[in-house]
């Protein structure tokens, strides 16, 4: 599809779940992603629409005692401090429900909270402690790191756009959506 050049430049925003329904209801961009809110999300407001899957990695530098096991357990990670999503955060709920389950929940060392993935792989390769994010293993927040997929312990996450409920939106947006959909690892 060879859509025309928009008048404007269209705003294309990743951020978190909170933020992406505040950017959605007040139009601040056309094209808003996150993670997946958790099953108690409700905004009447507010459209959820899946765009792809990705993965729950733990992140370690590539020199650490867990690069030698091929399956890694929950009561291996909860051996070192963690760098976690922010309490309050969906993606921290299922890592400590999972430990919960299992548990491992009092064992658990958080040495650091951050709000993205990025910020947890910094933190990782700042020598801090090992991570958990969502990504992709061969994703560029992975380089130079080492990484084990979690998905049999904490399931697959998934991005989704958050658009306003009853917003007309561009035929250019829509394509740039659905080509997200289509090229996603």
């Amino acid at each position: 599809m060879n859509l025309s050049k928009p008048d404007t430049p269209i705003m294309i925003m990743q951020t978190d779940s909170r933020r992406a329904e505040e950017l959605a209801l007040q139009e601040k961009a056309d094209l808003v992603m996150t993670l997946e809110p958790g099953p108690d999300y409700r905004s009447r407001n507010a459209v959820i629409e899946p765009a792809y899957h990705i993965n729950y990695l733990l992140i370690a530098p590539p020199e650490h005692p867990l690069r030698r096991k091929k399956n890694v357990r929950l009561q291996d990670v909860i051996t070192y401090p963690l760098i976690l999503w922010a309490k309050g955060s969906y993606s921290r709920y299922v890592v400590e429900h999972a430990l919960h389950q299992q548990g491992l929940l009092s064992k658990l060392e958080v040495i650091a909270e951050t709000d993205n993935s990025a910020f947890t792989a910094s933190c990782v390769r700042a020598g801090i402690g090992i991570g958990i994010i969502a990504g992709h293993a061969k994703g560029p927040l992975c380089e130079g790191l080492m990484s084990r997929p979690l998905d049999a312990l904490l399931g697959r996450p998934r991005i989704v756009f958050v658009w306003r409920k009853g917003a007309v939106i561009s035929p250019l947006v829509l394509e740039l959506a659905a080509t997200i959909r289509e090229s996603a690892f």
